[in-house]
């Protein structure tokens, strides 16, 4: 699938695609887990051991509690078409920034650090995107920091989460990191409060091991 997205710059504007077969494995795996899919057999979008990115998987999915996560199993096939990549940011550091307390933290971080970020926002639906999008175009504004927005329209698919889970979407963090990864950053950045460590892909095995595979 192709990601809509929208670069303001110097009060710039530019609209672009990107895409990759890692955000369209991502997309499937929400999209079966919502379908309450007991298992979900996926090619493999990476270079990576197919057993251990299974595991990784299954892993992330495992939100909420109490809801019965499938078993990502990932086959030997691997997969590199429908990838389009935006490479004049390859050499910033982009922070997935949402304009809430710990993403202005780290982005904030990175200017004192004068590592001239860029900031990458999603839209995907969420209920409260209106307000978001608001409160990061008036941060990036004042900061003269670069924007990337994004647009993955999954509102039918937050609908069904809303409904029978109560909770948004499993894997949303890792799917806006690999929206990033088609910006090709030096650095990707993901930032989380203590408390939601909890969160399958706000966690520190999330950390430890998404360079590893992705």
């Amino acid at each position: 699938m192709e990601i809509k997205t929208r670069i303001i710059e110097n009060d710039i504007e530019k609209n672009i695609v990107v895409s990759s077969c890692l955000i369209d494995t991502l997309y499937e795996i929400i999209k079966q887990t919502y379908l309450e899919s007991k298992s979900i057999y996926i090619d493999n979008p990476t270079n990576s051991n197919s057993e251990l990115l299974g595991d990784f998987l299954t892993y992330i999915l495992a939100y909420p509690k109490g809801v019965e996560t499938p078993k990502v199993i990932v086959s030997q096939n691997i997969i590199k078409d429908n990838v389009i990549v935006y490479e004049n940011y390859k050499d910033r550091v982009l922070v997935c920034f949402s304009g809430g307390v710990d993403s202005t933290g780290a982005l904030l971080d990175q200017i004192d650090k004068k590592n001239n970020p860029v900031a990458l926002w999603c839209n995907y639906g969420q209920p409260y995107k209106k307000p978001e999008k608001e409160a990061v175009e008036r941060i990036c504004k004042k900061l003269n920091v670069p924007l990337i927005e994004t647009t993955l329209d999954l509102t039918d698919l937050i609908a069904i989460g809303g409904e029978r889970f109560g909770h948004v979407f499993p894997a949303r963090n890792l799917m806006i990191a690999a929206i990033g990864l088609t910006f090709k950053p030096k650095e990707l950045i993901l930032a989380g409060l203590c408390d939601e460590l909890v969160v399958p892909d706000k966690s520190p095995r999330m950390y430890d091991e998404f360079v590893n595979y992705f």
